[in-house]
């Protein structure tokens, strides 16, 4: 084996001279090689992104480089898909806005895409601004007797459905506060003896009752959108009048009670919808 020696001038003139083999400068050189390759790396990586790092170390090596080039463009076009996918999936929403399908299209989408189609949703169906009627609390109403047999019954207690309607027709301009509706009410003979409301009892404000009493999300909010009184009932047998909805899909209400400005969709088990006729 041929070798190559190397002569260090040294300090000390007894010192013999230092005779290195070739293979073993040539493992040095390329340890040296590595160690520059690894700081060089290390650099462009505090730089740039993980992936310009990885392509640039990979650069002396084609194939390689091809490969993870490969992996950075199908990175990008996986990328991109999900991109397209989501505006394919936010304009399939709004067409099913268009057709009144709400639960349908928020049922779809998760996360921003969700708040964006409910934006979207809320310029359909705009919150209403209704006065604000408390059954209870000491009003001039609240004391009034709405029940003729058995035990007294009063607005504060039984009244949150002609508080309800009081609430719209005041902003109709019929009547000024639920004192006038039930003066109306009951010179119509429109309320039973047990404190309930006949059938019809609106008629002569010109209101029609329509659609049923099944909850649904899409019902209710097209009546809304199209200039309807919605009453809402909760589990309870509450009642309170529909104002629209929020950016969370909660239906928002004036509460006769005063305990709510919202209420869950699935805490509503029944509506009352009254159109203009």
């Amino acid at each position: 084996m041929s070798e190559l020696a190397l002569v260090a001038a040294a300090t000390n003139p007894a010192t013999a001279p230092v005779v290195i083999p070739a293979y073993l400068i040539y493992q040095i050189i390329q340890m040296e090689l590595v160690l520059m390759l690894a700081q060089q790396t290390a650099r462009i990586a505090a730089q740039e992104t993980v992936a310009a790092t990885v392509t640039t170390a990979a650069a002396p090596f084609p194939v390689v480089g091809w490969i993870i080039g490969g992996v950075t463009v199908g990175m990008t076009a996986v990328g991109i898909g999900y991109a397209v996918s989501n505006i394919v999936a936010l304009n399939a929403a709004k067409d099913l806005i268009k057709a009144g399908r709400f639960y349908e299209a928020l049922s779809k989408l998760k996360g921003s895409q969700r708040k964006t189609i409910l934006k979207e949703i809320l310029k359909k169906v705009p919150k209403r601004d209704y006065p604000t009627f408390l059954q209870g609390k000491n009003q001039k109403w609240s004391n009034i007797v709405l029940t003729t047999t058995g035990t007294p019954q009063t607005m504060a207690q039984i009244g949150c459905y002609i508080t309800s309607m009081a609430s719209a027709l005041t902003k109709m301009g019929h009547i000024s506060d639920p004192t006038d509706l039930v003066t109306i009410l009951k010179n119509n003979n429109k309320i039973a003896s047990d404190g309930t409301l006949e059938a019809e009892a609106f008629k002569s404000f010109n209101l029609t009752q329509v659609g049923g009493r099944d909850f649904s999300f899409d019902k209710v909010l097209t009546a809304h959108a199209e200039g309807k009184i919605v009453i809402v009932e909760n589990r309870s047998g509450h009642f309170m009048l529909m104002t629209g909805i929020d950016i969370d899909a909660n239906i928002c209400v004036m509460d006769p009670a005063g305990v709510q400005t919202f209420v869950n969709p699935d805490e509503i088990k029944g509506v009352r919808i009254y159109k203009q006729t």
